[in-house]
């Protein structure tokens, strides 16, 4: 038996003995995916946050080399001590971002001494149309909904 990886439905007892896990929650290959944009300390809080109580597979990207797959570790290797069981990857590459259901923007660029704030507002506005640009293609807008 398999559900659509879009079904808002829980798993009834006798579905979830079928798929091998606890009635009332999904497995695994149907957890939404959710993109965290940025690993700043906003994006890291983000991702903690939403994989902490296993709300989907978590998708953590920067342009940083190296940064999001070391704090996606980190995350990995604290869940034994916090308790939960971590579905978080890390990557620098927008194809890994593929599929999202959900994709959260907390890159940004911090405002600079003599910087206006429409300079700022123009600044991350190239960002997040940049942002948008790179992950759209692999996501496209779901006509569903969880």
């Amino acid at each position: 038996m398999s559900l659509p990886r879009n079904s808002p439905e829980l798993l009834s007892a006798g579905a979830a003995l079928q798929l091998g896990c606890a009635p009332s929650v999904r497995p695994k290959s149907h957890l939404m995916r959710i993109t965290v944009v940025g690993s700043g300390f906003v994006g890291q809080a983000t991702a903690m946050r939403l994989v902490q109580p296993n709300l989907g597979e978590i998708v953590l990207i920067d342009i940083i080399e190296g940064l999001p797959q070391g704090l996606a570790l980190d995350i990995r290797e604290s869940s034994p001590i916090v308790g939960f069981e971590p579905t978080i990857v890390g990557t620098n590459d927008y194809a890994d971002t593929a599929g999202s259901d959900v994709v959260v923007i907390t890159a940004g660029f911090p405002r600079q001494p003599g910087m206006s704030r429409m300079d700022l507002l123009e600044k991350n506005a190239g960002i997040v149309r940049s942002v948008v640009e790179r992950f759209a293609p692999g996501s496209p807008t779901r006509s569903s909904s969880w």
